[in-house]
This record gives structure tokens, sequence and C-alpha cells, in this order.
């Protein structure tokens, strides 16, 4: 097999100049970012651009953007958007496969808010949750859903992702007859959330019990 010396230097030239512009265009979205009025308006972007660079897999800048925005939040008392900013670095760990980091930066966001019985706390409890199970632990993502439910905000909680996230740790721990009760039990409950995703989760899971 013939080498062509010029098609080896034409990839190493294209792979340089990909690297060259994603560079160049983090210095640029962080220069426009720093331009913007301290406190709530850059901490937002900072956020916001995390979660766009983790979209467009640039994990290593969704994670920089992340701590960015949560150095900023600090900075300036804004415990809403402290907490966004840590759960935007929890979604970016674990799109790099750090379940560890994920789990660590899910459970300062948690801490953010304290005990406040917020939508902020329940959406983090959620999080946190779904990195347990995702980490083998489903009875840690259990207790966390549990403190969920009952915060006195929990009306404010997404309902198809908490019963997403219960299914999946329950079909960790239970056996077979058991969660087929479970299942039959929560089925009125997934109908209400009126989510055709949750509904085929819970019927997967309903059929691999029932195997």
């Amino acid at each position: 097999m013939t080498v062509n010396p010029l098609r080896i230097l034409l990839g190493t030239l294209v792979i340089g100049l990909c690297g060259l512009v994603q560079a160049q265009s983090y210095a640029e979205l962080l220069s426009k970012a720093n331009g913007l009025p301290e406190g709530k308006p850059r901490a937002k972007k900072f956020i916001e651009l995390s979660r766009f660079e983790r979209q467009n897999g640039n994990l290593r800048e969704a994670v920089q953007f992340a701590v960015l925005g949560s150095s900023e939040a600090e900075s300036n008392g804004l415990t809403s958007e402290m907490c966004q900013a840590f759960m935007a670095l929890a979604e970016a760990q674990k799109a790099k496969g750090d379940l560890d980091n994920a789990i660590g930066a899910s459970i300062r966001a948690t801490m953010v808010v304290g005990n406040l019985h917020s939508k902020e706390r329940i959406d983090a409890l959620l999080q946190l949750a779904g990195l347990y199970i995702d980490a083998g632990h489903p009875q840690k993502g259990l207790e966390h859903l549990e403190e969920a439910r009952t915060s006195t905000a929990a009306s404010q909680m997404d309902m198809p992702t908490y019963y997403r996230t219960e299914i999946r740790a329950k079909s960790m721990i239970l056996p077979s007859a058991a969660l087929v009760t479970y299942c039959q039990g929560v089925k009125p409950q997934v109908t209400a959330a009126n989510d055709r995703s949750l509904m085929l989760d819970l019927l997967s899971t309903l059929a691999t019990a029932q195997a």
C-alpha cells in the first residue's frame, strides 16, 4: 500500500485548522459573554453557552463555561443561577462519562439552595437521582426522588422526569413480581402525565418483568 505524503499533510492541516477554529470560537464566545453586565446577565449567558457547547459535543468548553457561570453567580449572590450553573456542570461531566464529578456538581446544586423548597432544588434533586441511578446506585436515587416528592414545591416538579427516573430505579432493585405490581400501580399516574415516551418506558418495563 502506497502512502500519499500530500494526503497526510492535508489531513494534519485540516485537524489543526479545526482545533484553531474551535479555539477561536470559544474565545469569541467568552469575549461576548464578558462584554455583558456583571451579575445575572453574564451568569445566565455562561450557563446558556455551557449547554450550547455540550449539545455540540464541545465538552471541555461546556465544563469551562459552567464553572465560569457558577463563579459569576457566586460572586454576585445569585442563588438560582448558581444552582443552574452546577446543574449545567453536572450535565457536561456526565456527557464526558465522568459520573463521579457529575454527581459532585449535582450535590452542590442541591446544597446551594439548602432546605429551600424551590423549583430549582426540585430540579436538582431529580438530576441527582438520575445520576445516582446511572452510577448503579438506584436506592440513593430513590431517596432523592422521595425528598423531591415530599417537598412543598412538589407541585412544580416535572412529573414525567420523576416517573421515568423512578421506573428506572425500581426496575433495578425489585424482583419481577414486585415490579409488575409497581408498574400496574403507577400506570394511572403515568397516563395522567400524558407523555407517550414515558408510557412506552413503563410498558416496556412491565413487559420485561412479565417475561
